[in-house]
Order: C-alpha cells, then sequence, then structure tokens
C-alpha cells in the first residue's frame, strides 16, 4: 500500500508539473506580446506623432529574433538571416522610402532598453525620426540575454 501511495505522489507530481507547463505556454507568449506594446509606448513617448504597428514589420522583427537567437548578436552576417532576413529587407527599402533597425541586446526589460537606445545617438534618432510611420518590435533570448529587435519603415 505504501509503493502505491509513493507511485501516487510521483504522478502527482508529474501531473501537477505538467499542467504547470501547458498554463506556462499558454500565457509567457502573451505576456511578451504585451510587454512589446511598452517598448512602442516609450518610442512614442519622445516622438511628436506616434508610429503604427505594422504587422509585416513585426513578423520580419521575429524572423530577425531567430536568426539573432541561433546566430548570437550579429545574425544579420549569418547566412541564415541572408536567406530570409535580408531579402525581406531589401523588399521592405524598396516598397518604402525609409527604413532602419535598432537592436538591444542583453537587457532585461523594455525600459533599459529604451534607455539604452536613447542614449545611442544614432539609435535615439531613429527612435525620434519623422521619416518613420510604422513599426515592427519582437523579443527573443539568446545566449547574452534578452533580445530587442525595432524595425522602422516610412514613406515621407
Amino acid at each position: 500500500m505504501r509503493t502505491i501511495s509513493k507511485q501516487g505522489n510521483k504522478l502527482a507530481w508529474l501531473l501537477a508539473f505538467l499542467i504547470s507547463a501547458m498554463v506556462m505556454t499558454m500565457f509567457i507568449p502573451a505576456m511578451l506580446e504585451a510587454k512589446e506594446l511598452t517598448l512602442i509606448d516609450h518610442i512614442n513617448s519622445v516622438r511628436s506623432k506616434p508610429l503604427k504597428e505594422d504587422k509585416f514589420l513585426t513578423n520580419l522583427a521575429a524572423e530577425r529574433c531567430r536568426t539573432m537567437k541561433e546566430w548570437s548578436h550579429s545574425g544579420f552576417y549569418s547566412y541564415a538571416n541572408t536567406i530570409m532576413y535580408t531579402y525581406s529587407w531589401r523588399g521592405i527599402k524598396t516598397r518604402n522610402k525609409y527604413a532602419a533597425e535598432n537592436l538591444a541586446n542583453g537587457y532585461a526589460n523594455d525600459k533599459d532598453a529604451f534607455i539604452a537606445l536613447q542614449a545611442s545617438p544614432s539609435h535615439k534618432a531613429n527612435n525620434e525620426s519623422e521619416l518613420y510611420d510604422k513599426i515592427g518590435v519582437s523579443k527573443c533570448w539568446n545566449k547574452v540575454g534578452l533580445v530587442h529587435v525595432i524595425l522602422f519603415s516610412g514613406n515621407k
């Protein structure tokens, strides 16, 4: 009887673990998505005209994140990135007059990433430029930490 009890405890623990893992996989992407809006809000707070989130740019930022996750910080120069990201990025540049990218790697949250971006003159210029009217943001983890990818485009 005691053996069944130990097995029952193991099964209960395993079941609780699996349920918690399933719950986490359901809610963590939603939490990350909500945080992406926070970074956009931070960027829009320093602009006279707010940027509109663009689905294509957001998807492309997610692809950029994926390659940075696989190839560390310099994913732009990787072979895998050259195939997907570079061609898509060229497409943005042909459809839009202006395009830019900001990367923040290793910052724990949106606010810290935004502060670091604002401290860099070139990144700050992208954040505040009136040439851009669309934005796409994605985040992922790599060896260094949390990667923030911000893509801008515009036709002004």
